[in-house]
């Protein structure tokens, strides 16, 4: 943990920053000096002793489908013949995860293909106006396409109505308020994450079903992207206090009705919940809380995660810089939802038409007396009935 903070705040340690792009997503940071070891595989040299970073990659690739049997040699691996800082960190003491599930679940994806992988899609505005009136109401609508930005694993799950479920699938949100614009002088930035979760349903395990990580130029975009997967599962996300500038937007666009208010296991009495604020105020027992929520599910259903993205960031988590690490702050925020809606099981969202009905007795077409709900129509005597002689 401490090389890990002299890495990747160099300058507070009176170090060179370096800049480069050696990060799993090619995003280029300012760090401690690194050095993939794709670029020193002396038989992939020629002769002047240039790497041929192709080759190298596949053999040390090579080696990994190997070790991939065994969790623990495979971590050994990665972190000694690293192609990332994060690798080389990997076993870092303060991940509190179980890095070797998370390990036999990344091998199951990207070296044995045993695991169906997500599909990229967007969402998009459908508008369809109210009858009777010229209302028009924004409905989203699912796109694949190589282009989009968001991961889905399952499309929503849907009653008998072609309705997602209530309480089926809760969300949460890491946000920003900033865009990329007005951060370009920054060598921290966060980006933008949700991720949805399908909660327990029958004998179904919890599942994250869909995520948007990304900055984008305009802020707004971000905040419109999750409101359009909030509408899309039917769910509810936590998010932080602090981030009053998506709290303003949602109120803008009249859907404050998809964010929890302060989750109850965040309040100093679980009984009387803040029901004036939105969100949790990312204080250390709140984030300590939520870590053991994500702690306990990862033990659970690590076998229920299959984005890489998201097992990556899991394997990979430092306490110590928990701020580069948008996707398990946002899981964290999900699990917090998921578990304010403890007791509440999922059901069909369809509407009851109620009417009122008239209960007591009433005389039928035979002449006996019959109580119950009292029909609309009496029913006409029958004049031919002739009672039964019991004698």
């Amino acid at each position: 943990a401490g090389l890990a903070g002299m890495f990747y705040n160099p300058s507070e340690y009176n170090m060179l920053p370096y800049y480069h792009n050696h990060t799993e997503n090619g995003q280029y940071v300012y760090t401690g000096f690194f050095i993939p070891a794709y670029t020193m595989h002396i038989p992939s040299c020629d002769s002047r002793g240039v790497c041929n970073e192709i080759d190298a990659k596949i053999y040390y690739n090579s080696v990994r489908v190997k070790k991939s049997s065994n969790a623990k040699n495979l971590l050994e691996y990665k972190s000694e013949y690293c192609f990332t800082p994060e690798e080389a960190l990997i076993r870092q003491g303060d991940n509190r995860f179980d890095t070797e599930l998370l390990a036999e679940q990344i091998a199951n994806i990207e070296l044995h293909k045993i695991v169906e992988t997500p599909k990229m899609a967007k969402l998009n505005w459908e508008f369809s106006k109210e009858i009777g009136g010229a209302n028009r109401q924004k409905a989203p609508t699912l796109e694949y396409t190589d282009k989009g930005l968001i991961t889905i694993v399952e499309e929503p799950w849907t009653d008998e109505n072609n309705i997602p479920y209530n309480n089926l699938y809760v969300a949460g949100i890491d946000s920003i308020d900033s865009d990329e614009s007005s951060s370009s002088g920054q060598k921290d930035v966060s980006t933008f994450c949700i991720v949805v979760k399908r909660r327990q349903f029958g004998l179904k395990d919890p599942k994250y079903v869909a995520m948007y990580k990304y900055r984008p130029k305009d802020v707004r975009d971000a905040f419109d992207t999750a409101m359009k997967l909030l509408m899309y599962y039917n769910c509810k996300a936590v998010i932080e206090t602090s981030r009053v500038s998506l709290i303003t937007h949602f109120k803008t666009e009249k859907k404050l009705n998809l964010l929890f208010l302060r989750p109850r296991a965040t309040t100093s009495d679980v009984n009387k919940a803040n029901t004036r604020m939105y969100g949790c105020s990312a204080t250390v027992p709140n984030i300590n809380h939520y870590l053991d929520l994500v702690e306990n599910y990862v033990s659970d259903y690590c076998h229920e995660i299959t984005m890489i993205e998201m097992l990556n960031e899991l394997i990979k988590y430092s306490f110590l810089n928990k701020r580069k690490f948008d996707i398990v702050a946002a899981m964290g925020m999900c699990e917090l939802a998921d578990e304010e809606l403890m007791g509440n099981a999922p059901r069909s969202s369809a509407k009851i038409n109620k009417e009122w009905q008239d209960i007591g007795y009433y005389t039928d077409e035979n002449g006996y007396k019959q109580y119950g709900v009292i029909p609309k129509v009496l029913p006409q005597r029958n004049l031919n009935f002739t009672p039964p002689n019991y004698s």
